[in-house]
């Protein structure tokens, strides 16, 4: 691979010591996580002017602040597994079944 193709195909703002986009894969990141990502990863790397900079920091708020509404127009659903949501006798009772389970 000549330095043009590894300028478009790895550019070095893309890649310090994982590249985005083998960690946004690796954490199964939705297209709007991504972005954060790739927006706040690279800002101070892709561009030297400030004004560029903080564009790519602002693509990123607009994409968190998306996902926030997104998030909050949800219906609030208890999660089963909370423990803030458990009384201490629903504590200790886990607690001893999962004593138990390790046993056998």
């Amino acid at each position: 691979m000549d330095k043009e193709d590894r300028e478009v195909l790895h550019p070095p703002h893309y890649n310090k010591g994982i590249e985005t986009n083998d960690y946004i894969k690796s954490w199964e990141m939705s297209y709007a996580q991504g972005n954060i990502i790739k927006y706040v990863t690279r800002y101070p790397y892709k561009y030297s002017n400030r004004e560029s900079q903080v564009s790519d920091l602002k693509k990123a708020r607009w994409y968190i602040d998306d996902i926030i509404k997104s998030l909050e127009s949800l219906p609030v659903v208890p999660n089963p597994y909370s423990w803030r949501d458990l009384n201490d006798e629903e504590v200790d009772r886990h607690n001893s079944e999962q004593r138990v389970d390790e046993k056998t």
